[in-house]
């Protein structure tokens, strides 16, 4: 997958709140986005249940784009990067025992990350969504690549 590519992309589409946002500033637009990937990946993991490759694609997509817009506005984005071999050994790994215990680790790390404000919690929540798509909901890196430039 082409990170610097897609963190490019997303750049160029203004991101649209879920919530009202009671104030301007880089604070509340940040809160925005971990919002935003919250809702995105509940969705996401709501669909895994209707086996819909389609529309599991499409939503992965839009839950990547609020990862992406997370390292883009922490100045992040070098921390998303991901070598092939490396994308090659998340497809190898193990597949994991509950989808619940995923999205709630993966919450419990983007709400680490959101208030302590530490890197390491982004990367490992960022790690295990990008596992999940590609061990667990069997999408190869190029569909996702694919998927995602067709939407941004």
């Amino acid at each position: 997958m082409d990170i610097v590519e897609m963190l490019k992309a997303v750049r160029k589409y203004p991101l649209m709140s879920i919530l009202p946002m009671k104030q301007v500033s880089d604070v509340e637009r940040l809160a925005s986005i971990y919002v935003g990937l919250n809702v995105e990946l509940a969705a996401l993991m709501k669909l895994v249940k209707e086996n819909n490759k389609e529309e599991i694609l499409t939503q992965y997509c839009h839950a990547m784009r609020y990862f992406l817009e997370i390292g883009n506005a922490k100045k992040w984005t070098y921390l998303l990067l991901l070598e092939d071999e490396e994308l090659e050994q998340m497809q190898a790994k193990w597949q994991s025992s509950s989808y619940n215990k995923v999205y709630l680790i993966m919450q419990q790390q983007l709400n680490k990350c959101y208030f302590e404000n530490k890197k390491e919690y982004l990367v490992h929540a960022w790690h295990i969504f990008v596992k999940f798509g590609i061990n667990e909901l069997k999408l190869t890196p190029a569909e996702i690549e694919e998927k995602f430039f067709e939407i941004y």
